[in-house]
C-alpha cells in the first residue's frame, strides 16, 4: 500500500508541472506450470522447472510428444487511473534455464488466463494466439533469457497476463530445454516479469486537478472516497479506515482490540 500511495503522490507532482515520470517493478509469477502431450490428464504445477520439448516422429506409427510451460503475472500493481496516461516502455519475461541437446528455438504466446496452476493439464491448455509476442533461440545452460512482452503488458495493464512458452520446431527430431519455475530453491534465480512504464498527466490543463479536497494524500482526480475524516489511514484510492478498526466496521471495539492483541501474540497474520 505504500508503494502505490507514493505513486499517487508522485502524480499529483507531475500533473504540477505537466511531466511524465518513469517506474519500474519486477513481478513474480501468481502461477506456473508445464503441460505433457505424453502425460495429458496429468497436472505438473508445483514443480521446480518448467520444461518445453518437442518429439516429432518421422513416421504415422508414433505421435508427436510435446511439453509447453505456462506463466501468470499479476498486473494491478501498475497504475490505471482517470486521466493519468499509463505507457509501458519496457516489458521483459525473464527466465533462467538449463538446457539438454542443441539451441532450440523458444516462442512465447499470450493465451487466456483460463488456467491455475493447481489444475492445467494438456487436456485443459487454455487458448493461444496464433502468433509468438517473441522468439529467442536458447543455447547455453545456465544463463538468462528474455522475452519482449512489453505490447502484451500494455494491452493487459490492471488484469493479469499468461504467457505459454513453446518450442518452434516443425520437422522431424528431438529437443528439450528447462527452465527455473517460482517453485525452484533460490529466489534470485525465479522467473519475473521485468516491467518499465511512465505516468503522464494526460489532462487538458497539466496545472489543474491537482487538489486534494480531503487532505488525505491522495488526489482528487485519483480519490474514490474525497471525504476521508482526520485521523484516518488510506489505501491507494483515498478510501479512508481508522487506524485501529481493525475489521473495517467503523468503530473500535473490544473485537478490534483482541485481533490486535492476536496478531501481536503470533496468531494471525495483519
Amino acid at each position: 500500500m505504500k508503494t502505490i500511495v507514493s505513486i499517487s503522490l508522485l502524480i499529483s507532482a507531475l500533473c504540477s508541472v505537466g511531466a511524465a515520470q518513469t517506474y519500474h517493478i519486477e513481478l513474480c509469477p501468481t502461477d506456473d506450470a508445464y503441460v505433457d502431450s505424453e502425460n495429458p490428464a496429468t497436472n505438473y504445477g508445483g514443480t521446480s522447472y518448467l520444461y518445453v520439448a518437442t518429439d516429432i516422429w518421422d513416421s504415422d506409427t508414433f505421435p508427436d510428444e510435446y511439453r509447453r510451460s505456462y506463466l501468470k503475472f499479476d498486473l494491478s500493481q501498475i497504475p490505471v487511473e482517470p486521466n493519468i496516461t499509463t505507457t509501458i516502455t519496457s516489458a521483459n519475461l525473464k527466465l533462467y534455464s538449463s538446457i539438454s541437446g542443441s539451441s532450440v528455438s523458444v516462442g512465447a504466446y499470450q493465451c487466456s488466463d483460463s488456467w491455475g496452476e493447481d489444475t492445467i493439464t494438456w487436456d485443459s491448455i487454455p487458448p493461444a494466439d496464433s502468433t509468438p509476442v517473441d522468439t529467442v533461440s536458447v543455447v547455453h545452460d545456465e544463463t538468462w533469457y528474455s522475452w519482449d512482452a512489453a505490447e502484451s503488458v500494455q494491452d493487459s495493464i490492471n488484469n493479469n497476463i499468461s504467457i505459454m512458452l513453446k518450442s518452434e520446431r516443425t520437422e522431424y527430431g528431438y529437443e528439450s530445454l528447462s527452465f527455473n519455475s517460482k517453485e525452484h530453491y533460490s529466489e534470485e534465480m525465479r522467473p519475473k516479469l521485468d516491467i518499465t512504464y511512465t505516468l503522464s498527466c494526460s489532462c487538458s490543463d497539466a496545472h489543474t486537478n491537482v487538489t486534494d479536497s480531503d487532505g488525505d494524500g491522495v488526489i482528487d482526480i485519483l480519490d474514490w472516497d474525497n471525504s476521508t475524516p482526520s485521523g484516518y489511514w488510506t489505501d491507494s484510492h483515498g478510501r479512508g479506515q481508522m487506524w485501529g478498526d481493525m475489521n473495517g466496521d467503523g468503530k473500535l471495539t473490544s473485537a478490534d482490540a483482541l485481533m490486535i492483541l492476536q496478531a501481536a501474540a503470533g496468531a494471525i497474520k495483519l
